[in-house]
């Protein structure tokens, strides 16, 4: 794996940074290296595949869920 290198990150976000990773048990590094990563796929389109996956999981527990828009149609309409 590579390793880079962050320059001039403001205070305050380094506080909240630590303060996430010692709630998850893990070192800063470990803590910045998953929001990395999560927040790479995110934006490369991984939420589709996400909500999908919980899409399936609530089907498969027979949980259907209703159609938003629909649901704001009738608010609009009243």
């Amino acid at each position: 794996m590579a390793n880079i290198l962050i320059r001039n990150v403001p205070d305050d976000i380094l506080r909240l940074a630590k303060a996430q990773a010692e709630k998850h048990h893990r070192s800063l590094q470990q803590e910045l290296s998953e929001v990395l990563a999560v927040t790479i796929r995110f934006r490369a389109g991984g939420w589709a595949r996400e909500a999908d996956t919980i899409r399936r999981r609530l089907s498969r527990k027979g949980k259907l869920q209703s159609d938003s828009a629909e649901l704001q149609r009738e608010d609009r309409d009243r």
